[in-house]
């Protein structure tokens, strides 16, 4: 009974890693932006019209 759920266990952390090292990598793939920072309020309101 304690071989089952040791073997259980280390299947389910596998199976947590994996998912976690995936979720990772897509990440890495997104393409990042940064929006420029505007300090005057007009211009931040031309940017909300657009």
């Amino acid at each position: 009974m304690k071989i089952t759920i040791i073997v259980i266990a280390v299947v389910v952390i596998f199976i947590i890693t994996g998912l976690f090292l995936t979720a990772v990598n897509w990440g890495y793939k997104v393409k990042h932006t940064v929006d420029t920072i505007t300090h005057d309020d007009s211009e931040q309101m031309k940017e909300v019209k657009k």
